[in-house]
């Protein structure tokens, strides 16, 4: 009897035991199998729309990279709680966490209590400047608002590219999670400090015909501005003032203004990098004169359903 009892503790420990349910997390992983993965981890309630990094679909492919390597470095337990230290390894580097478990009330033939894991999901974001749609394994998720992905994940590498988009484009970048803390977090083969856990900023750029659109519609309000028979033509970058009136008053701009493009939040701010020049010929009490004017363009591009417009700031 005594033996029986003993063969039975020795089962449990073996295949029920909190260490078995971190085994089988990382060997589900391995797998590529977020349903046999979740399945020893204690259930919280995700709404649908929001797992898209738990399907299989996601995790099947080689965007994903799964963590291997994987032993446990100790187990404690205290009644129907437990802690497992476990080491792995994730794109070339090791790491080593801690899994806490819980106990289910639910047996298995009869006797044998589950183990839980009850940090087994984590967060994962991805963001990227005027961007909402970003693609992973050929699947597209959007993003909610603040062009801010925020998802729960497993543990993982997830290497997200943008959506189609016909404006931007950005390089790819990988997101690891890893269940390790701030301090201890850096990205393989990168010892800058900036990087944060579980969280990936993708570098987000023009495309050329998109940089060639805003540069038209630039060229064109400097050449409207520049039609003006006034000195201080209502809305452009350039003016002058003199005392008295002015007549035959033109402008010709001499010069084009370096312009620079930048993100901001989720627009594009339009500045100056080198300044631009302006003659204006005017005729005042009879006396033809001339003046040049530098000027700079200040200015933000705002997206107007599936057409970018250019609103100059004076």
């Amino acid at each position: 009897m005594l033996l029986g009892l003993a063969a039975m503790s020795g089962i449990g420990a073996l295949f029920f035991g909190p260490a078995s349910a971190v085994e089988a997390y990382f060997d589900a992983l391995a797998d590529r199998d977020p349903e046999a993965a979740l399945e020893n981890v204690v259930a919280e309630s995700v709404p649908t729309e929001y797992r898209e990094l738990l399907q299989g679909s996601v995790l099947d492919g080689p965007d994903y990279t799964p963590p291997s390597d994987m032993e446990i470095v100790s187990t404690e337990k205290e009644g129907d709680k437990a802690t497992v230290e476990v080491s792995y390894a994730l794109a070339g580097k090791q790491y080593q966490i801690t899994m806490k478990l819980v106990r289910s009330d639910e047996s298995t033939l009869g006797m044998f209590r589950r183990w839980h894991i009850t940090n087994g999901l984590f967060s994962a974001s991805v963001s990227a400047a005027a961007v909402k749609s970003f693609v992973l394994n050929g699947k597209e998720i959007v993003a909610d608002e603040d062009n801010d992905l925020g998802r729960p994940a497993l543990i993982g590498a997830y290497k997200f590219g943008v959506g189609d988009n016909r404006f931007f484009e950005a390089e790819p970048g990988t997101l690891y999670v890893t269940g390790v803390s701030y301090e201890d977090m850096t990205r393989p083969g990168d010892t800058s400090e900036d990087v944060e856990p579980g969280h990936v900023r993708l570098t987000v750029r023009l495309k050329e015909a998109t940089r060639q659109e805003i540069d038209q519609q630039i060229d064109a309000y400097l050449n409207r501005c520049a039609e003006s028979a006034d000195l201080d033509p209502d809305g452009c970058p350039f003016s002058t003032y003199i005392w008295g009136e002015a007549t035959e008053v033109s402008w010709k701009i001499t010069r084009k203004p370096t312009i620079e493009i930048a993100f901001s939040g989720s627009g594009l701010v339009v500045d100056t990098e080198t300044r631009g020049e302006a003659e204006v010929s005017y005729n005042s009490s009879g006396t033809a004169r001339s003046e040049t004017i530098s000027f700079r363009v200040r200015g933000i591009v705002s997206l107007d359903g599936e057409k970018l417009v250019f609103n100059p700031q004076t």
